[in-house]
């Protein structure tokens, strides 16, 4: 029984009448489980981070679609424009044949006259708007 006893105090076992060693074991009990309350809160920081990831994932898909829809409908805005663009210089060279073939009337010259000048303002007026669409657009 003696060595017994012997080897469990050896190894600091059965020795509970010796209150330093009750205390050794209450302070590496009070660091273990100071240890598992840091795991533990590592472990609810590292999932709400995750869960975080994981929203500003699905914002950021959502964001895609919607830059992408509006990359489109500016894209067809400025087509548009484009087109207008053409149709009102091939007005205005219509116009400027009529003139120079003399087909038009004195009366119907002021007035082609005067029709050109507002085609030829609204054509400056597209070209710059367009010009400042597509610099913030593209």
């Amino acid at each position: 029984m003696l060595i017994h006893n012997n080897m469990l105090s050896f190894f600091g076992w059965g020795n509970d009448s010796d209150p330093s060693n009750n205390s050794a074991v209450a302070h590496t009990d009070k660091e273990l489980m100071a240890i598992q309350d840091a795991i533990a809160t590592r472990k609810q920081m590292l999932l709400d981070k995750q869960q975080y990831i994981a929203q500003i994932q699905s914002q950021n898909e959502f964001l895609k679609v919607v830059k992408a829809d509006y990359d489109n409908y500016n894209k067809q805005r400025i087509d548009e424009q484009q087109r207008q663009i053409k149709a009102m210089e091939m007005l205005t060279n219509y116009l400027d044949s009529l003139k120079q073939q003399g087909a038009l009337s004195a009366e119907n010259l002021t007035d082609a006259l005067t029709e050109q000048e507002k085609i030829k303002a609204e054509l400056n007026a597209l070209r710059q708007k367009l010009g400042n669409t597509e610099s913030h657009f593209t």
